[in-house]
C-alpha cells in the first residue's frame, strides 16, 4: 500500500509569460454614419419598426428604447414585449403604440 504515485510532467518555463500582449482589432469605424442612423429602426410605420425590433438578433429579454410620444415627449424605457396594441416595459408600464410617433434604439 506504500506505492509511490508518479510525478505529472511539469515544463520547465524558460522564458517570461506574455499571454495577452498582441491584440488585433478588425472593425472598421464607418465615418460617414450619423449618430441617428445608428440608433434608428428599420419601418416605416410604428408598427412595422416595432415588429422588426422584435425580430431583430439582438432582441433576448429586453431592448433599450427611446420613444417620441405625439405629444413630443421623450422618454427612455426597456422594453419586453408588446400586448394588444401596448408596449409592456421591464417596469410593467404600458405604452399606446397609437400614442407613439417614433422609435429608436438606445446604447
Amino acid at each position: 500500500m506504500n506505492k509511490k504515485l508518479p510525478k505529472v510532467f511539469q515544463n520547465n518555463l524558460t522564458h517570461p509569460v506574455q499571454n495577452n500582449r498582441d491584440v488585433y482589432y478588425s472593425k472598421m469605424k464607418d465615418v460617414n454614419t450619423k449618430e441617428e442612423s445608428k440608433h434608428s429602426i428599420r419601418g416605416n410605420t410604428v408598427y412595422e419598426k416595432i415588429q422588426n425590433m422584435f425580430a431583430s438578433p439582438t432582441y433576448v429579454y429586453k431592448i433599450d428604447v427611446e420613444i417620441v410620444l405625439t405629444n413630443g415627449k421623450r422618454i427612455v424605457r426597456k422594453v419586453i414585449g408588446s400586448q394588444q396594441g401596448q408596449l409592456i416595459t421591464i417596469e410593467n408600464e404600458f405604452i399606446p403604440i397609437s400614442q407613439i410617433q417614433d422609435i429608436y434604439f438606445r446604447k
